[in-house]
């Protein structure tokens, strides 16, 4: 990998429920029973493996992005008016 050529490589939403039952032996299909805890600390570990989107992590989880957002960095998203993503990382844009 070199200059701006950069591949990312993503995890499967397979593999992202693997290392969760696994790690924590939580299927992420009822990940939304568990106490809240428990929720922000799985999605902690899931959000730092490299090739781990909050889309992806939405789609495996039931969660919506803007809770994820929420757990993991205790912000509401829709308060900003434009946002975009680029990569795992999210960009707030002024008016």
């Amino acid at each position: 990998m070199s200059g701006n050529n950069r591949e990312r490589k993503t995890l499967s939403d397979k593999k992202i429920r693997q290392l969760a039952l696994k790690r924590y032996n939580i299927e992420l299909a009822s990940i939304q029973n568990e106490q809240v805890k428990t929720q922000i600390k799985v999605l902690k570990y899931l959000k730092e493996l490299n090739g781990s989107s909050l889309r992806q992590l939405s789609r495996v989880t039931g969660f919506t992005v803007n809770r994820i957002f929420i757990y993991l960095w205790g912000q509401v998203l829709h308060k900003f008016t434009k946002y975009s993503t680029q990569g795992t990382h999210f960009i707030f844009l002024d008016n």
